[in-house]
């Protein structure tokens, strides 16, 4: 009997071992997920402003006028381009570094 309660004990003992040993894999794996999923969000985030970007240059660039150009628009609208390259530059800088 008292043999069966330590055979017991030592295989919750085990069990016990074998769960924390699981959890701290599992840890270890949770980390480059949320790395993943941080540099998934800041890629969509900059994929967003760019398409914000692009549809204010075209806005821009319609209304300015063909003929008689108004001069803070087009001003802007080069702005906008500049910007618009930056964020460009940003993505590459996050695809870089996960290739690396």
């Amino acid at each position: 009997m008292i043999h069966a309660e330590f055979r017991c004990l030592y295989e919750e003992k085990t069990e016990l071992n074998r769960l924390n040993k699981l959890l701290r894999t599992s840890e270890k794996n949770l980390i480059p997920f949320r790395q993943h999923a941080h540099r998934l969000f800041a890629v969509q985030a900059l994929l967003t402003e760019i398409d914000g970007t692009r549809k204010e240059i075209k806005r821009l660039e319609d209304s300015a006028g063909l003929l008689f150009r108004d001069k803070d628009k087009v001003r802007a609208c080069n702005l906008l381009k500049t910007q618009l390259e930056n964020l460009f530059n940003e993505l590459k800088t996050i695809a870089q570094k996960k290739s690396a």
